[in-house]
């Protein structure tokens, strides 16, 4: 079961396994840019245990903020280390956080435009709007500031900006050409579901590459199952876990 605060039609792509209202689930709270890998990460998880996923999908920023207020949630992935962090500093976390992945930053458009990894031509007139995620809460809209700042060009692009709640609003706008191009997560344009459509450009920052993203197990779900979040935090190191992240362009280090 998935749930995603914005995008129709990219919560539309998801594979939901629905349980009976009875039956107890896992709740997982994944960072916006899992939005494709996590229903696989979820099938192979049930398939090897007999334990149901329910994912639940936001910006890390947002994700964090609900688990301080209360959030019935039993695990947070989350796409930077910083958020894990202020969760076990605020004694909501049963263990320490964890890398796992390191996710990378694109361009992607479904026009015809020339990408350049120097990002000079976000100043071409025939380019009016540019999305990227909330800096503020989500970390691969940080990311994208940081690069515009490095290259110094944020100030000269500023009034193209739009900014999406998390990447999968960002996807939204990208995918419906409400926007020109927008900086998304590689692992959505790797992605089955996206793989071919438009063009996409990796890009690199020195302050900001590679993305590290952290899991924590959270003391909701060490006291209200416990077993479950257990297995689902071991299983994400396993093999045919990483085989699913590398497959959706995560890096993962030995």
């Amino acid at each position: 079961m998935s749930f995603l605060i914005f995008g129709p039609i990219f919560f539309l792509l998801f594979g939901t396994n629905l349980a009976p209202a009875e039956e107890k689930y896992l709740t997982i709270a994944y960072a916006a840019n899992f939005q494709f890998v996590a229903n696989e990460l979820n099938v192979t998880f049930e398939k090897q245990t007999p334990i149901k996923t329910k994912s639940v999908f936001a910006s890390s920023g947002k994700l964090s903020n609900q688990i301080l207020n209360g959030a019935p949630f039993d695990l947070f992935l989350s796409a930077d280390q910083e958020y894990p962090q202020k969760i076990e500093q605020k004694g909501f976390s049963a263990s320490p956080s964890r890398i796992f992945a390191y996710g990378s930053l694109v361009l992607w458009t479904l026009f015809p435009l020339n990408l350049t990894p120097d990002l000079d031509f976000l100043q071409k007139a025939e380019i009016k709007k540019i999305a990227l995620a909330n800096p503020d809460n989500a970390p691969y809209g940080l990311a994208a500031r940081k690069i515009l700042q490095e290259q110094k060009i944020l100030a000269k692009i500023e009034k193209k900006l739009i900014f999406g709640e998390n990447i999968a609003q960002v996807n939204n706008y990208i995918y419906l050409k409400t926007v020109d191009l927008g900086f998304t997560a590689k692992s959505v344009v790797m992605s089955p579901e996206m793989q071919g459509k438009g063009k996409w450009l990796e890009i690199s920052c020195a302050k900001c590459q590679p993305i590290p993203h952290s899991v924590v197990l959270l003391k909701y779900g060490q006291k209200n199952n416990r077993e479950a979040a257990n297995k689902f935090y071991n299983f994400l190191f396993s093999e045919p876990a990483r085989k699913i992240l590398k497959k959706y362009g995560y890096q993962i280090k030995e």
